[in-house]
């Protein structure tokens, strides 16, 4: 994983935080999908680390 997958991702996760849905109950499992993702990436970065970008 390089900087540029890391910005993708961060960006995506940062889209879905804005796109909240008026519904409460959508807004929280949206929260949580998010949440979710940001553990992903953090997890992947620190068993894997970052590479070089080339």
């Amino acid at each position: 994983m390089n900087k540029n997958d890391v910005e993708s991702i961060y960006k995506d996760l940062v889209n879905s935080l804005c796109d909240m849905p008026d519904n409460p109950i959508e807004a929280l499992e949206n929260s949580k999908a998010v949440a979710q993702g940001a553990l992903v990436l953090v997890k992947q970065i620190l068993e894997n680390g970052l590479v070089e970008e080339k």
